[in-house]
């Protein structure tokens, strides 16, 4: 398998999974057209992997914060 199939797949994964577990972020998924360069994939595949993570980041801290409140009650 050769890099640009390679992003192709890890951006189908992410997608998938971002639809699945976190639907709010499906605003930020575009169509990426079939003869989009490798680099134009891999450039859309870090932006989408960095969106993801400072979303689930944010929400660890969310999480964290409502249980630390909700033992000092």
């Amino acid at each position: 398998m050769n890099k640009r199939e390679e992003l192709q797949e890890q951006i189908a994964k992410m997608t998938m999974a971002i639809q699945e577990n976190y639907p709010e972020l499906a605003q930020y998924l575009k169509d990426i057209p079939q003869n989009a360069s490798e680099e134009q994939l891999a450039t859309y595949y870090e932006g989408l992997l960095n969106q993801f993570r400072s979303h689930v980041a944010e929400h660890q801290l969310q999480n964290a914060n409502r249980k630390s409140k909700d033992h000092h009650l």
